[in-house]
């Protein structure tokens, strides 16, 4: 009877034979002493009906040992409702063995309280399958502490579903890594919130799958630190898409290392605004690859800061399209480096209006093949300090149809060093209106050769000007 057992003692308990302790009732396992259950071995608990083990009250239940819990059978423990299960304390549940929590189902686990989830082992944790993770609760996920979120698998946590993903703590989202990041599902990745996302260790960041960063949203994106930016390696930049990189602000892309620039394809470059590229360092601009720059559009090149358009190299310079070449304005061209202008292959297909936007000090370094790849048009659009501003090699290069092309202002702002400069040939094509147009200072040191080279109606148009400086 119901007497009878709760008068047994535990050694009289212990003698019981296993069917005797299979036959127990539940209102008889009701009456059992919580001295007797603390006694209980493996063996007798594990005799017990699950009707049985039911129906010991909250009291009972926290009596068994933590030996005879740890020997409970899955069958029995899967057999216990919410209500059982919750009777046990954190030392119980801490010897529970992964074999036992995984009998449990969704369901189950969830209805356990928070202190309960994270008195389970990491063990246990680790094994936990996608689906009985998917039944743990917010408040549950909220409550597990930064060991317990380490423990979880990848197989675990590819079962979190978007409410569950988005309800967890900055600082549980901080403590995984990026094994454990790359192993949510897509959806779980899109509702990760902005809070959440900044708060993603660099180092899980900079381990990210391609295809773990090509599930977050343009939203979610713009909300990356710029520390996390830094931290993507050369292969997660080169993976994202345009549309993806047209969703990062100036200071992302400003603070995207040089590393990761130079990894920049020419759509990824097509793409991006007159605001994102104001972004880039000028150190990281002059790192984007030839293919990069080639990309560049006429939109876009007016749009550059002088100081990027100042750290161009010269192979960057002739890496632009020519369309965007001559879409710089004149204040970027004058900021090109006299190193990128003189290496500058594409000279002579910069529009007249470029041509005349060159300085002295840009004139100066102009080769003598730049020089005289020029159109005799281009050549008279420079001013008369960029002619001597012009290299001697420079000079000589200008041809019997360029000099026809000089207008009478550069011919009259010519000074004696660079006239002398010209070859015969080139001056014996000077007409009678652009020799009436050289200065007294050149008319005054003129040499026997060059007066020799003009033509006879350049000497009939200067003889008076020529006697008056000369004689």
């Amino acid at each position: 009877s119901n007497t009878q057992i709760a008068g047994l003692n535990s050694a009289s308990f212990a003698a019981l034979s296993t069917d005797a302790l299979h036959a127990i009732s539940a209102t008889q396992a009701a009456a059992i002493s919580t001295t007797v259950l603390s006694t209980m071995t493996t063996t007798e608990v594990n005799a017990l009906t699950a009707d049985a083990l039911k129906a010991l009250s909250a009291s009972q239940a926290k009596t068994l040992s933590t030996t005879a819990l740890q020997g409970l059978s899955s069958t029995l423990l899967k057999s216990l409702q919410v209500t059982d299960l919750q009777e046990f304390n954190t030392a119980q549940m801490s010897v529970l063995t992964s074999t036992q929590v995984g009998s449990l189902n969704a369901a189950s686990l969830g209805g356990l309280k928070t202190d309960q989830i994270n008195a389970l082992s990491t063990l246990a944790l680790n094994n936990l399958t996608s689906a009985q993770i998917s039944g743990l609760t917010i408040t549950q996920l909220k409550s597990l502490t930064t060991d317990n979120i380490k423990a979880l698998s990848t197989v675990t946590l590819n079962g979190l579903s978007n409410s569950q993903i988005s309800g967890l703590t900055t600082a549980a989202i901080n403590t995984l890594s990026s094994t454990q990041v790359n192993a949510l599902n897509s959806l779980a990745i899109a509702a990760l919130t902005s809070a959440q996302i900044q708060s993603i260790s660099t180092n899980a960041v900079n381990n990210l799958s391609t295809s773990s960063l090509s599930k977050l949203t343009a939203t979610q994106l713009k909300q990356i630190s710029t520390t996390q930016v830094n931290a993507l390696s050369s292969t997660q930049i080169k993976s994202l898409t345009s549309i993806s990189l047209s969703a990062l602000t100036s200071d992302q892309i400003n603070a995207l290392s040089t590393v990761g620039i130079n990894q920049l394809s020419g759509n990824q470059i097509a793409g991006l605004t007159a605001s994102q590229l104001s972004g880039i360092t000028s150190t990281s601009f002059g790192a984007l690859t030839t293919a990069a720059i080639n990309s560049l559009s006429v939109a876009q090149t007016p749009k550059l800061a002088t100081n990027l358009v100042a750290a161009l190299t010269s192979t960057q310079v002739n890496a632009l399209n020519s369309s965007a070449l001559n879409a710089l304005t004149s204040l970027q061209l004058t900021n090109l480096s006299t190193t990128a202008i003189s290496k500058l292959t594409a000279l002579s297909q910069l529009t007249n209006t470029n041509l005349k936007a060159l300085t002295t000090t840009q004139a100066a370094v102009l080769t003598s093949t730049q020089v005289s790849a020029l159109s005799s048009t281009a050549l008279a659009v420079l001013g008369g300090d960029r002619l001597n501003a012009l290299s001697t090699d420079a000079l000589k290069t200008i041809s019997s149809t360029q000099v026809q092309g000089f207008t009478t202002a550069q011919i009259n702002a010519l000074n004696s060093a660079s006239f002398a400069a010209l070859t015969t040939q080139t001056i014996n094509n000077l007409s009678a209106t652009q020799a009436k147009g050289l200065s007294s200072g050149v008319l005054s040191t003129l040499s026997t050769s060059e007066i020799n080279a003009l033509s006879s109606a350049a000497l009939n148009a200067l003889s008076a000007g020529l006697c008056v400086v000369r004689f």
